[in-house]
């Protein structure tokens, strides 16, 4: 059995904002009981940096380091 899972939140701001770091938990779980075919992760406004972690109980994770100001932030997973 196959599914194919969209998500996407957006956070919309009354005044421009400050930007800073991110921790986004929107990486699907990969164990032995189901396994991630693909995933991609799409941020706008593009994060300056964005790398690979995971949490204190191994979950995985993305660190976005993103910079400038904006009314809106927005992730698709």
């Amino acid at each position: 059995m196959h599914f194919e899972l969209t998500h996407r939140t957006t956070y919309r701001y009354s005044a421009p904002v400050a930007l800073s770091t991110h921790r986004l938990r929107l990486l699907p779980c990969d164990d032995g009981r189901q396994r991630l075919l693909a995933h991609a992760l799409t941020i706008d406004p593009a994060p300056v940096r964005l790398c690979p972690g995971a949490d204190a109980w191994g979950n995985r994770m993305e660190l976005a380091w993103l910079d400038g100001v904006t009314q809106m932030l927005w992730t698709s997973s």
